[in-house]
């Protein structure tokens, strides 16, 4: 689309050139917050070379996610925002992609929520985002992890181990399989995420030596950030749960951390609950966005 303001400089849409991977880290930083390098496309004019916008997506599988669009200032309100993601669309479709889901931080983001719903976006749920003081956790979880030893309410099976201990494919099947609020981490991407080290001091539960519950966090200065929280239906309603938390929150303190985050979705009402009793502060609300591809890019494809 060209840049009305000068039209001898028309801006283009294109694929970044490898030289141009700083441009688009610097444009959309949050796109580069996971394992691996987005696909990237740059909006920029030739005479000078000038970048005024950037949109960084992933795809795994027929689901895109990790959608990041930007357009400086100067240049909003031009129809960039829309070619760039209609560029990213057709990639995704290019790959095979169905759908595109995204998380968008509607505080921080006030204008994403419009932009997206005027391009077709449905928003599905809103995800919050909450902290807690680790050691007020650690007082009540150690408490009841010692009730329930003392009861012999555990069972002789069960055992709880490190992640790299796990079966990375039962970690993978229980993401996929259990966690649905995550628009940024897709089942399938999971195992790249595993393999970075990130979550190396995450709880699995084992069962027989197969995975019946887990927490997926990692630590970040003194704060650890809960991506995924699991107990299988078979060990949900009692002590498992707590015996994970118990776990989780002993192995962070104990490696320096003094705060937690997690996310609930607005209905969960166990996690909120939860969230009440350990005296937990809402830091962020994330919505969801969903789009199912236009068909005429998925038969173009075909």
């Amino acid at each position: 689309m060209p840049d009305m303001t000068n039209p001898s400089n028309p801006i283009e849409i294109r694929p970044i050139t490898n030289r141009e991977w700083p441009v688009c880290r610097m444009l959309v930083p949050e796109g580069f917050s996971q394992p691996g390098r987005p696909m990237c496309f740059v909006a920029a004019g030739n005479d000078p070379l000038r970048y005024v916008g950037a949109v960084a997506v992933r795809c795994s599988g027929a689901v895109g996610y990790g959608l990041r669009v930007r357009v400086i200032r100067t240049h909003r309100r031009r129809g960039l925002g829309t070619s760039l993601l209609r560029r990213a669309l057709t990639a995704l479709a290019e790959l095979g992609a169905t759908q595109l889901v995204c998380g968008v931080d509607s505080h921080a983001e006030p204008d994403a929520g419009p932009f997206l719903l005027a391009s077709g976006f449905t928003r599905q749920s809103r995800l919050s985002s909450l902290e807690a003081e680790l050691s007020v956790m650690r007082s009540k979880l150690t408490s009841l992890r010692e009730r329930l030893l003392a009861r012999d309410k555990i069972p002789a099976n069960a055992k709880f181990v490190s992640l790299p201990d796990a079966p990375a494919d039962d970690i993978v099947n229980l993401y996929a399989e259990y966690i649905r609020h995550n628009p940024d981490i897709p089942g399938d991407s999971i195992r790249s995420l595993i393999q970075s080290g990130r979550l190396d001091n995450s709880t699995v539960m084992l069962m027989d030596g197969h995975a019946g519950g887990m927490i997926l966090w990692e630590k970040k200065e003194s704060l650890i950030t809960v991506h995924a929280r699991v107990v299988t239906p078979a060990y949900q309603g009692g002590w498992a749960n707590a015996m994970l938390m118990a776990d989780t929150i002993e192995r962070a303190s104990n490696i320096g951390c003094r705060r937690v985050r997690f996310e609930s979705l607005d209905d969960n009402r166990d996690t909120l609950k939860l969230a009440r009793r350990f005296g937990a502060e809402t830091v962020m609300r994330r919505d969801r966005y969903f789009l199912p591809l236009p068909t005429e890019l998925q038969e173009r494809q075909a």
